[in-house]
């Protein structure tokens, strides 16, 4: 197989991973970084048919515009890892800057003074450092879903510099023709597609997983989600003797904010909330809608006391909230229950249920008010 035949095999190689990564795009809008993908295979499959066909073409085109489309390739490959991750997305500029550079020297090397080991040698260079640089960015952090394909993608692209700079080395020192080195060209084509296509599954995966743990009105976790997590958080208790504490809330009158301002105003309601209570919150605490218009905020290693202190303050931020639906704005009420256990391995039901007694002694007792569930256990054993 002569080196031309190679170049059209990769440029084949990249047409089909960008249009089976295209399909994938539109069927699933939300891939992050994945049109950015599919512009760099398409981008590289140009270039590498015209470096293909360089022997019947113009040196502006077969030599010039190829290696402007490969400097296009790996800016968009850049681009769609740092869209992917979501974090040092203006690093395209820095790659594009080096390939610039490089670019320059190809045409150099190419049409004013022609001279192929450095014009290969300049050209490795150019895919080597861009490469490196988007090494850097996959090996930083990562989602726990992603961060194995992220690892491997980064590998890959450490792969690929080490492969240029050494072509660039040998084509450059003893004249070794580079045809030995688009083969493993070809493994790093295929390596790239596969980890790229490996990550977008792994985030579909996760994006699905979250929305079945969501709350879709609120954002907030929904009773299964709590389910997993308390049941987590109970079983550390239980071990460790810990103390595990649970805050039951909803809002007073709700229904009627539904009949006075509709439904529309009673979701922006459950929205405020729901605000008020992720920003009030600790980072280790477990927040969830259970349903209608009760929250559960569920306190792991927080005694009675602080979680009374936590609760009172809850109830009054958000008493001091107004919702605005249109030309209507109201106010929001809460009642409140808590409790707390030590070192107990209960049911979530068993808990929310203690909570709810809580909750209801509250609302009993003039609603918009905090009852810790110790304050009525007299009334329940009785």
């Amino acid at each position: 197989m002569d080196i031309n035949t190679l170049f059209f095999v990769q440029s084949s190689l990249l047409f089909l991973f960008g249009f089976t990564m295209l399909i994938n795009s539109m069927a699933n809008p939300g891939l992050r970084g994945a049109y950015w993908f599919v512009a760099s295979n398409f981008a590289g499959g140009t270039a590498l048919a015209l470096q293909g066909s360089r022997e019947h073409l113009p040196v502006a085109v077969g030599i010039v515009l190829s290696n402007l489309l490969f400097v296009v390739e790996l800016v968009c490959l850049n681009r769609a890892v740092t869209s992917f991750l979501g974090r040092m997305q203006q690093m395209w500029m820095a790659v594009l800057g080096v390939c610039l550079l490089g670019l320059v020297g190809v045409v150099y090397f190419s049409a004013l003074y022609p001279n192929i080991p450095v014009r290969v040698a300049v050209i490795s260079a150019m895919m080597s450092l861009p490469s490196l640089m988007t090494a850097w960015v996959l090996f930083g952090p990562a989602e726990p879903g992603v961060r194995t394909a992220a690892r491997l993608l980064g590998g890959v692209f450490l792969f690929f510099a080490a492969v240029n700079s050494v072509r660039g080395y040998m084509v450059y020192r003893y004249h070794v023709p580079s045809f030995y080195f688009i083969w493993l060209d070809l493994v790093v084509i295929a390596g790239i597609a596969f980890c790229f296509i490996w990550m977008s599954a792994a985030q579909l995966r996760g994006d699905l997983e979250k929305l079945a743990m969501t709350d879709p009105l609120t954002g907030v976790l929904n009773r299964r989600a709590i389910e997993i997590e308390v049941l987590r958080l109970l079983q550390t208790a239980a071990r460790n003797g810990g103390t595990i504490s649970a805050i039951m809330l909803d809002m007073d009158h709700f229904k009627g904010i539904n009949d006075h301002f509709g439904h529309h105003a009673g979701d922006l309601a459950l929205r405020t909330v729901a605000d008020a209570l992720r920003h009030s919150v600790r980072a280790t605490d477990v927040l969830a809608r259970l349903g209608g218009d009760e929250f559960m905020v569920v306190l792991p290693e927080t005694p009675q006391s602080t979680a009374n202190a936590i609760a009172e303050r809850i109830r009054t931020e958000i008493s001091e909230l107004k919702v605005r639906a249109e030309e209507h704005e109201f106010e929001v009420r809460v009642s409140v229950g808590v409790t707390t256990l030590a070192g107990q391995l209960v049911a979530l039901e068993e808990l929310i249920k203690l909570s709810d007694r809580a909750l209801y002694a509250a609302k009993a007792a003039g609603r918009n008010r905090v009852v810790p569930s110790s304050e009525i256990e007299p009334f329940l054993l009785a």
